[in-house]
């Protein structure tokens, strides 16, 4: 009994291939309430579940994994940028909740990060597919270097940085001539 402090046993919880189980969501998926999540690439959120689950259904287990924690509590984890579904079956082979999962980069952490180290600026940060788009206002070409070099730590490579800032002053370099 948990309820006493008790710790819980294994649970008896399977998570299934896409084809296993495919005909016996059939009627049932189409009726299930479906929500959206949405996960950053790599981190890792709960959920907990009114009621036990017996079968989890991963639609693609190459963009989100499916952690089971006890019968009744998931972890969604990301792996790979893009999208795909969840389907949570009780006992009773009937559909608990159909979760459709976007997995996107931790666009939340590069603005932290570009707050923190550049906190005069107007930079704004998006996220489409595996690529970063940087928009919004720097003061200077190095302070619109320096996102771009922080940005460049949440992609694979260059060019999944879209520039679209722009700089608020022209530089000018004065000289004196005689």
């Amino acid at each position: 009994d948990s309820a006493k402090g008790k710790a819980r046993g294994p649970t008896r919880v399977r998570v299934v291939p896409l084809s296993e189980k495919t005909a016996a969501i059939g009627e049932a998926g189409r009726k299930a309430e479906g929500e959206f999540l949405t996960v950053a690439l790599n981190k890792t959120v709960p959920l907990s579940l009114s009621r036990a689950v017996r079968d989890i259904v991963v639609g693609n287990p190459d963009v989100a994994d499916v952690i089971v924690r006890a019968a009744d509590q998931i972890y969604i984890v990301g792996k790979t940028v893009g999208d795909t579904n969840v389907f949570l079956i009780g006992a009773d082979n009937k559909v608990i909740r159909r979760i459709e999962i976007s997995v996107r980069l931790d666009v939340e952490a590069l603005k932290d990060a570009i707050a923190q180290h550049l906190p005069d600026e107007s930079i704004e940060v998006n996220s489409v597919g595996d690529s970063i788009i940087l928009s919004g206002q720097a003061r200077t070409d190095g302070a619109a270097a320096q996102a771009r070099n922080l940005a460049r730590r949440y992609v694979k490579a260059d060019d999944n940085i879209v520039n679209m800032m722009k700089v608020r002053t022209e530089q000018q370099v004065m000289i004196q001539v005689r």
